[in-house]
């Protein structure tokens, strides 16, 4: 099975959220399932091109919930290519952001509220 996991971002500097992605990715990947992260982080940013799994980064973004359009683009154009979606986190972009074409492509979903 091949996850996006739909979050802020994926800097240590976001604290649980971030830290608990990403041990969800690894155990995951331990039963042979994929994960990619679609998040709200500059493109080139160090947090980005260190992190353990694939980075779609699609920011700045902006205000307190990191608004971008660039994230609604770029998430229509991954999800066919994914079989589930995780969403960590409500209250910023990423959740909203990706809604719509997580909806349009009928692609699984669950919140993970942290």
């Amino acid at each position: 099975m091949k996850i996006l996991h739909i979050i802020p971002s994926v800097s240590a500097e976001w604290g649980g959220p971030t830290e608990y992605a990403r041990i969800m990715a690894e155990e995951h990947a331990r039963v042979g399932h994929q994960s990619e992260f679609a998040t709200l982080d500059s493109s080139g940013a160090p947090h980005v091109e260190a992190f353990h799994f694939p980075v779609h980064a699609f920011g700045p973004g902006f205000g307190r919930t990191k608004v971008t359009p660039a994230f609604g683009r770029g998430v229509e154009k991954l999800v066919p290519g994914f079989d589930a979606a995780v969403v960590h986190g409500l209250w910023h972009h990423a959740c909203a952001g990706a809604f719509g074409a997580m909806k349009r492509h009928n692609l699984p979903w669950l919140v993970f509220t942290h």
